[in-house]
Protein backbone atom coordinates (compact mmCIF):
# COMPACT_ATOMS: atom_id res chain seq x y z
CA UNK A 1 0.00 0.00 0.00
CA UNK A 2 3.01 2.61 0.14
CA UNK A 3 4.36 4.01 -2.57
CA UNK A 4 7.57 5.43 -3.17
CA UNK A 5 8.96 8.05 -5.15
CA UNK A 6 12.62 7.64 -5.36
CA UNK A 7 12.72 11.39 -7.14
CA UNK A 8 10.90 12.92 -4.25
CA UNK A 9 12.26 12.08 -0.32
CA UNK A 10 9.33 13.69 1.42
CA UNK A 11 6.60 11.18 -0.29
CA UNK A 12 8.57 8.70 2.14
CA UNK A 13 7.06 10.22 5.05
CA UNK A 14 3.56 9.66 3.37
CA UNK A 15 1.40 6.70 2.06
CA UNK A 16 1.06 7.97 -1.48
CA UNK A 17 -2.98 6.41 -1.88
CA UNK A 18 -3.77 8.32 1.19
CA UNK A 19 -2.34 12.02 0.63
CA UNK A 20 -4.18 14.48 -0.70
CA UNK A 21 -3.55 16.50 -4.24
CA UNK A 22 -3.05 19.20 -2.35
CA UNK A 23 -0.29 17.59 -0.23
CA UNK A 24 1.50 15.57 -3.03
CA UNK A 25 1.07 19.49 -5.23
CA UNK A 26 3.04 20.81 -2.34
CA UNK A 27 5.66 18.16 -1.66
CA UNK A 28 6.37 17.88 -5.67
CA UNK A 29 6.79 21.78 -5.90
CA UNK A 30 8.94 22.42 -2.67
CA UNK A 31 12.73 21.34 -4.81
CA UNK A 32 11.55 24.33 -6.86
CA UNK A 33 10.12 26.34 -4.58
CA UNK A 34 13.82 26.43 -2.60
CA UNK A 35 15.66 26.57 -5.91
CA UNK A 36 13.56 29.95 -6.87
CA UNK A 37 14.18 30.66 -3.29
CA UNK A 38 17.92 30.11 -3.54
CA UNK A 39 17.89 32.03 -6.71
CA UNK A 40 16.12 35.06 -5.18
CA UNK A 41 18.43 35.25 -2.25
CA UNK A 42 21.10 35.57 -4.42
CA UNK A 43 19.29 38.29 -6.34
CA UNK A 44 18.59 39.79 -3.72
CA UNK A 45 21.97 39.93 -2.40
CA UNK A 46 23.24 41.53 -5.59
CA UNK A 47 20.44 43.97 -5.52
CA UNK A 48 21.83 45.03 -1.80
CA UNK A 49 25.53 45.64 -2.81
CA UNK A 50 24.42 47.30 -5.70
CA UNK A 51 22.28 49.49 -3.93
CA UNK A 52 25.06 49.74 -1.69
CA UNK A 53 27.40 51.19 -4.05
CA UNK A 54 25.15 53.47 -5.59
CA UNK A 55 24.72 54.93 -2.21
CA UNK A 56 28.54 54.75 -1.72
CA UNK A 57 28.93 56.71 -4.83
CA UNK A 58 26.29 59.33 -4.16
CA UNK A 59 27.49 60.07 -0.85
CA UNK A 60 31.39 60.88 -2.53
CA UNK A 61 29.44 63.25 -5.12
CA UNK A 62 27.86 65.12 -1.88
CA UNK A 63 31.07 65.19 -0.14
CA UNK A 64 32.94 66.33 -3.43
CA UNK A 65 30.29 69.01 -4.20
CA UNK A 66 30.27 70.24 -0.55
CA UNK A 67 34.44 70.60 -1.03
CA UNK A 68 34.00 72.71 -3.82
CA UNK A 69 31.22 74.85 -1.67
CA UNK A 70 33.31 74.99 1.29
CA UNK A 71 35.84 76.15 -0.94
CA UNK A 72 33.77 78.89 -2.25
CA UNK A 73 32.77 79.77 0.78
CA UNK A 74 35.95 80.49 1.65
CA UNK A 75 36.87 82.32 -0.72
CA UNK A 76 33.57 85.13 -0.37
CA UNK A 77 34.42 85.35 3.27
CA UNK A 78 37.73 86.54 2.59
CA UNK A 79 36.36 88.88 -0.38
CA UNK A 80 33.86 90.14 2.31
CA UNK A 81 36.68 91.12 4.74
CA UNK A 82 38.40 92.94 2.42
CA UNK A 83 35.56 94.62 1.15
CA UNK A 84 34.60 95.56 4.76
CA UNK A 85 38.15 97.11 5.10
CA UNK A 86 38.06 98.71 2.25
CA UNK A 87 34.85 100.16 3.27
CA UNK A 88 36.19 101.95 6.56
CA UNK A 89 39.11 103.44 4.33
CA UNK A 90 36.26 104.71 2.06
CA UNK A 91 34.44 105.83 5.49
CA UNK A 92 37.63 107.59 6.32
CA UNK A 93 38.45 109.18 3.33
CA UNK A 94 34.99 110.44 3.11
CA UNK A 95 35.04 112.32 6.36
CA UNK A 96 38.59 113.82 5.41
CA UNK A 97 36.79 115.16 2.28
CA UNK A 98 34.23 116.76 4.77
CA UNK A 99 36.35 118.07 6.80
CA UNK A 100 38.88 119.38 3.65
CA UNK A 101 35.01 121.34 2.81
CA UNK A 102 34.34 122.62 6.15
CA UNK A 103 37.74 124.08 6.00
CA UNK A 104 37.42 125.63 2.62
CA UNK A 105 34.93 127.32 4.05
CA UNK A 106 36.82 129.10 6.83
CA UNK A 107 38.44 132.76 6.51
CA UNK A 108 42.07 130.66 7.29
CA UNK A 109 41.66 128.92 4.20
CA UNK A 110 40.85 131.96 2.02
CA UNK A 111 42.98 133.95 3.23
CA UNK A 112 45.72 131.67 2.82
CA UNK A 113 44.83 130.67 -1.00
CA UNK A 114 44.96 134.17 -1.67
CA UNK A 115 48.57 134.79 -0.07
CA UNK A 116 50.09 131.87 -1.57
CA UNK A 117 48.30 131.40 -4.41
CA UNK A 118 46.94 135.46 -5.54
CA UNK A 119 50.24 136.55 -3.65
CA UNK A 120 47.40 139.56 -1.96
CA UNK A 121 48.57 140.81 1.43
CA UNK A 122 46.13 143.26 3.36
CA UNK A 123 46.88 146.62 3.03
CA UNK A 124 49.76 148.57 4.81
CA UNK A 125 50.84 144.41 4.98
CA UNK A 126 54.45 144.22 4.09
CA UNK A 127 56.19 141.18 2.40
CA UNK A 128 59.83 139.67 2.27
CA UNK A 129 61.06 137.37 -0.08
CA UNK A 130 64.07 135.90 0.61
CA UNK A 131 66.54 136.48 -1.93
CA UNK A 132 69.87 135.03 -4.04
CA UNK A 133 73.02 136.56 -2.87
CA UNK A 134 74.34 137.80 -6.38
Amino acid sequence: MHRKDSADPGLDKCMWDLCSDDERRSRKEEPMALEKSAKTNEQNKLSMGLAAVIVGVLIIVIMVACAGLFRRLNRNNERIVELEAEIVKEEQRAEDIEEYRLYTQTREYIEEVAREKLGLVYEGEVIFKEGSSD
